[in-house]
């Protein structure tokens, strides 16, 4: 399963209890994306062999998991976008020895296999020892169905495990009005984490291959209603303009829950909708800038260029990527001594 959010969920499901002794960002990004690369290039026909080859056995997964590890040490301290990014997200207090991203990349990696050993039948993750079949292979004993509701169950429990870590510390650091913001935010990313698992209708028109996912447009919708809603509370949105984006929020719901449309119609109005709202918020978002080449470039308008991007679905990681610097430069949102009134105002 590469690249799934199932994987994600339960990176964090096992390492929020565990964070202090592990750097849980290099958990999260060995278990969802690194160990899935062996799958992706044996399917571009890269390399040959087994779908879920060598690098998905327990032996070798600790010695590739340790060197993954160790990368994203020397990594993090290369690229300072990292730690502040982790940082925004909680994930990580920036202060954590070698020893803890090395544990870390061994976890993650023998997660991953511990996850995909359940249900596929290629996999071999006791070799050498045991190579003609995958004894931990549940699919023959429960049916498929059932395995994949346990996994939801892991989605939904790892998703909202971290939701109530992120809102929790949010609220204890920067008090109601940013947390308001920045769970905005987050909802927006959670929508599209979950959006490969959420997506399960796929139709091929005039050549173009499009798919429905309500519940993960319900989701995005919900993060930009919530940070729209304290931009307000911030005094940096004016009323008439929160009230035209919840209409056409509203309106986007009504059309992506609507199954008599097309999907090329739910689509057009998510997109021309959230295209307005984003121009809609220019103006308060303004203040959030990145340099970039001793040029400063509004986060804003690389969210809007982003957005506008992803109908060449190019534009999904860009995205994302705009939507974690406006977590990262939230706190300049609301000047020190406005938070500190705002903590009081809305104590814990």
């Amino acid at each position: 399963m590469p690249f799934t959010s199932y994987h994600f969920a339960f990176g964090l499901l096992v390492g929020l209890p565990i964070k202090r002794w592990i750097h849980l960002p290099t958990l999260l990004i060995v278990t969802t994306i690194i160990v899935d690369i062996e799958p992706i290039m044996v399917m571009l026909g890269v390399i040959e062999g087994r779908v879920h080859g060598y690098l998905h056995t327990f032996l070798l997964g600790v010695f590739v998991g340790s060197i993954a590890g160790s990368a994203m040490y020397f990594l993090e301290r290369r690229v300072g976008f990292l730690r502040a990014l982790y940082r925004s997200l909680y994930l990580s207090h920036g202060s954590e020895g070698l020893f803890s991203y090395i544990f870390a990349g061994i976890l993650g990696w023998l997660l991953h296999i511990i996850l995909d050993s359940l249900i596929y039948s290629d996999i071999r993750p006791l070799e050498p020892f045991i190579s003609g079949y995958n004894p931990l292979n549940i699919s023959h004993i429960i049916p498929l169905p059932m395995v994949y509701l346990s996994y939801d169950v892991i989605l939904f429990a790892g998703l909202s495990l971290y939701i109530l870590y992120f809102l929790r510390s949010s609220l204890a650091e920067d008090g109601f009005a940013l947390t308001l913001f920045r769970s905005g935010i987050l909802a927006i990313l959670v929508s599209l984490v979950i959006a490969p698992v959420e997506i399960n209708r796929e139709d091929d028109l005039h050549g173009v291959l499009i798919a429905a996912a309500p519940a993960t447009i319900v989701l995005g919708v919900l993060g930009v209603a919530i940070s729209a809603s304290s931009l307000y509370l911030l005094n940096l949105l004016s009323i008439r303009r929160l009230m035209a984006i919840l209409s056409i929020l509203s309106i986007i719901t009504l059309s992506s829950s609507n199954r008599s449309l097309l999907n090329i119609e739910q689509l057009a109005t998510l997109y021309i909708g959230i295209t307005v709202i984003l121009i809609l918020l220019r103006r308060s978002l303004s203040v959030l800038e990145v340099n970039v080449y001793r040029a400063s470039i509004k986060i804003i308008d690389l969210v809007i260029m982003s957005w506008i991007a992803t109908i060449a679905i190019v534009g999904v990681p860009m995205l994302i990527a705009a939507l974690a610097l406006l977590l990262i430069k939230s706190n300049s949102l609301i000047p020190r001594d406005l938070r500190e009134s705002i903590n009081e105002e809305y104590p814990l």
